[in-house]
């Protein structure tokens, strides 16, 4: 940036004492004379013109009026300005202007900068629980299975013995899963705390793509309700807990006080198909006597187990709906005492809930809403600066 000449900083305070103008209206004048002297520098302006130019107020408002033009608009003598002058020549007027009058630059920049980040967040939000796909394979033929209660109890699930009734149903529906979460502890002493375990069915993993990465998923499924459990760790809990060691698979850890074999690792980001509930271990089903509170096998009413299932190529929704529904009905006919009233909701697989959805997708709807709003207010306090 050329230097300006002492005798140009003197003519332009006789300038502004010669305005009439005090205080703040005094300095905004020499900050814009001396920008626009600064730009007439810059673009080749002699300081002798310059002064001349700068004889008296009157005198100015032709080049004031020049120099108010960004360096991209002015032709270039020669007719080869490179596009990196150019840009630096549109930034360096424009930082110049925003120079002039800092007060109104800092109130459009932190209107905008609000604005921005409030969208960004609502876009986080709804990239989150409800665009970002789950870390499954073909999450599209994917179905939440749920019971659908007169009423709406949404606290009750299916029993155990209901799983294997709806696990028999052929048709629209390839494969069918039931699982159940519950909090244990592992570990024993100072090193001891709860993780949150998922009680699976032998289908969940494999139906889901999930790979191993270490060992293998074989949880004991044959061995029936009640048998000792082994346990498939999540790849997040491999690697924190036991620092990724491979010697892990094979060996015992101590989950509510007893000893479990580790059987396999889990394939790393997979930690349970639902959004924000993240799982650290598996264990099979017929572990629940063990590690569910006051699980009895034969109790009808114990309804603590959820289904995901996938549709067969071509299947719909509704026909697995239609299938399902039979069974629930033939239930309620059968247990009059504990499954009266008791449907089933078919969804497809989202990550949420079927309980969530309603809340999330107003609480999305709402938020989304008041980013658009804000949005508006923004350009609409910039537009009238």
């Amino acid at each position: 940036m050329t230097p300006i000449p002492d005798s140009i900083l003197r003519r332009i305070d006789c300038l502004v004492e010669a305005s009439g103008m005090e205080g703040v209206d005094a300095r905004e004048l020499r900050d814009d004379l001396t920008a626009h002297v600064l730009d007439a520098l810059d673009h080749g302006v002699s300081p002798e013109a310059i002064e001349e130019r700068l004889g008296s107020v009157d005198d100015i408002g032709p080049m004031l009026r020049r120099s108010e033009r960004p360096r991209s608009s002015r032709p270039d003598p020669n007719g080869r300005a490179s596009l990196t002058e150019t840009v630096l020549g549109d930034a360096r007027f424009a930082l110049r202007s925003l120079a002039r009058v800092p007060t109104l630059a800092a109130t459009v920049i932190l209107i905008l900068a609000l604005a921005i980040a409030a969208n960004t967040v609502v876009f986080t939000v709804v990239n989150e629980l409800l665009l970002r796909p789950l870390p499954v394979e073909d999450q599209a033929s994917l179905i939440d299975v749920w019971p659908d209660i007169e009423g709406g109890n949404s606290f009750l699930g299916f029993g155990w013995r209901d799983v294997v009734e709806y696990q028999a149903v052929d048709g629209p529906i390839d494969e069918l899963a039931g699982f159940a979460g519950t909090r244990v502890i592992l570990g024993d002493g100072p090193a001891a705390r709860p993780v949150v375990a998922q009680l699976v069915t032998r289908e969940y993993l494999p139906m889901l793509g999930v790979s191993p990465a270490q060992g293998t998923f074989d949880m004991g499924f044959d061995e029936g309700m009640g048998a000792e459990p082994r346990a498939v760790l999540t790849h997040a809990l491999w690697t924190d807990r036991f620092g990724a060691d491979p010697g892990v698979v094979g060996s015992t850890v101590v989950l509510d006080g007893r000893p479990v074999a580790v059987v396999g690792v889990g394939e790393a980001g997979f930690r349970g198909h639902f959004i924000g509930f993240p799982v650290d271990l598996w264990l099979p089903l017929g572990a629940a006597p063990q590690v569910l509170s006051g699980f009895d096998a034969d109790d009808r009413s114990r309804m603590p187990f959820e289904m995901i299932g996938r549709l067969r190529e071509g299947a719909t929704v509704s026909a697995a709906h239609e299938a399902l529904s039979g069974v629930a009905r033939r239930l309620a006919a059968e247990y009059p005492d504990t499954h009266r009233g008791h449907g089933v909701g078919v969804t497809p697989t989202t990550g949420l809930d079927h309980s969530l959805r309603g809340p999330v997708t107003a609480f999305v709807a709402i938020l989304s809403g008041v980013s658009a709003l804000v949005l508006v207010i923004a350009c609409l306090n910039v537009g009238s600066v």
